[in-house]
């Protein structure tokens, strides 16, 4: 695959489970003549001889985007997926941006902040992450008296003590 603006290498998982993924791809990779070698016609032939086969379609890679590869893919019926760092599935990742998956919400130090939302919806019911996590403490001083019923003092000493 390509490289990022970065220099870092960007890769397309590729995989063919059956003898219909593996015709659908060698259409996708323009049915070249090693791909029609009779070595290749079944999927322990194709396993026998990965090696040489992933080095054919590295080289059908090298100078393609990741996500296009991906989709001509996929749009052949061949399980692909392009590896995502978080750059794309934050900002590029076109599943996400439809399902609203990251929302932005103020946090008390790293400011504005996108977050991960649910990873499904519900038909009836709306919810979802209304701020972002808390600080460390932050609600210390409603926790001990409301839920752990502690007295003032209780917490005075705890605190000298070091306890909290």
């Amino acid at each position: 695959m390509g490289k990022d603006d970065v220099g870092q290498d960007l890769w397309v998982a590729i995989v063919c489970f059956t003898d219909e993924h593996w015709r659908a791809l060698r259409q996708v990779l323009g049915d070249p003549a090693w791909a029609r070698d009779p070595r290749f016609d079944t999927n322990l032939g194709r396993v026998k001889h990965q090696d040489e086969i992933d080095a054919h379609i590295g080289r059908w890679t090298e100078d393609k985007d990741r996500f296009d590869a991906m989709y001509r893919c996929q749009e052949a019926g061949v399980p692909a997926g392009a590896a995502q760092n978080s750059k794309d599935r934050v900002e590029d990742d076109p599943q996400l941006k439809a399902r609203n998956f990251y929302l932005e919400l103020e946090h008390g130090e790293l400011g504005r902040n996108k977050i991960e939302g649910m990873p499904f919806k519900l038909s009836r019911t709306n919810w979802g992450f209304s701020h972002a996590a808390p600080l460390w403490g932050q609600h210390s001083s409603q926790v001990y008296p409301e839920l752990l019923g502690m007295t003032a003092e209780e917490i005075k000493r705890y605190k000298e003590e070091g306890v909290i």
